[in-house]
């Protein structure tokens, strides 16, 4: 008995470090993002009851980084963990948002089923070195999962 409680043990140990701080990672965030033409961020808020990292009209005007008024092509309402959780697990980050996101899933969902809008879940990891990655809990992508049309994954190495 006392081995298969040692073996147990070690597993458990080492399952819970697979979401825990990963030391290939230099950086890393989770955002969900709604887009589409006729996105209204000040409707989305208000249904949302949740205030946007970023947010904009299409054809609202912007000044691009060489100084010229431009046109947004597309309309943007999005929340992102960057910057709010102070970690280097993905894991973490996509827990944080789940947090705020799943108190408003049916309001997500006005969006999610709309084929004017999509919605997304976009992952930036950024390695330590030339290469890594992430895990996820089966549990926290499923989650993750009923809130968007699809998911996105940027890596940097």
């Amino acid at each position: 008995m006392t081995m298969c409680r040692e073996v147990t043990m070690r597993s458990e140990l080492v399952i819970g470090d697979l979401f825990g701080e990963n030391t290939a990672c230099k950086k890393t965030n989770v955002m969900f993002r709604i887009v589409g033409d006729e996105i209204d961020p000040d409707e989305i808020t208000k249904l949302l009851g949740i205030q946007p990292t970023r947010s904009f009209a299409k054809d609202e005007e912007y000044n691009s980084k060489s100084g010229q008024v431009l046109q947004r092509p597309i309309g943007h309402w999005s929340i992102c963990s960057e910057g709010l959780v102070n970690s280097t697990s993905t894991e973490k980050h996509a827990r944080y948002l789940l947090n705020i996101l799943e108190p408003s899933i049916d309001a997500v969902g006005k969006y999610r089923n709309n084929p004017n809008f999509r919605t997304s879940i976009i992952f930036w990891w950024e390695a330590t070195d030339e290469h890594g990655g992430f895990s996820l809990s089966s549990d926290t992508l499923s989650r993750l999962c009923r809130l968007c049309n699809d998911l996105d994954y940027t890596f940097i190495g």
